[in-house]
């Protein structure tokens, strides 16, 4: 068991980078509390309020799907593999990449997705990313 001194929540990375900098100082996360034994922590940092829980990234195609299929009027996996030569499960995670940023609607069984946005909006989302 260990005893914190004193806990934060950081509210950002860099307030979480500075206070990291003193010796006394440790980042809380994962099993850490299992390997700490009997231990005083002076500062505890919790980054639980950074969104760092998942890392998301979208497919290195993302940006050349997205224009595919605004400019083809209509998404569909096998469209993606075609034009871009590659497997079902890569098209399928960028189709959903796709729908998870609003670009195209949600499945419609075995008919191609509608698309949902237009080329102007398209290209303010990947300016905003």
């Amino acid at each position: 068991m260990f005893t914190i001194k004193k806990y934060v929540v950081a509210d950002s990375l860099e307030e979480a980078y500075k206070l990291n900098q003193s010796k006394k100082a440790n980042i809380l996360g994962g099993l850490l509390w299992m390997k700490m034994g009997h231990k005083t922590i002076q500062t505890a940092i919790d980054l639980s309020n950074l969104g760092l829980d998942k890392i998301e990234e979208n497919d290195e195609y993302f940006e050349d799907a997205g224009r595919f299929v605004i400019e083809n009027e209509k998404g569909s996996i096998g469209s993606l593999q075609r034009h871009f030569k590659i497997g079902f499960n890569r098209a399928g995670r960028i189709m959903d990449q796709l729908a998870g940023a609003k670009v195209v609607g949600p499945e419609l069984g075995t008919k191609p997705r509608k698309v949902e946005m237009t080329m102007e909006e398209f290209e303010t989302l990947l300016k905003q990313q």
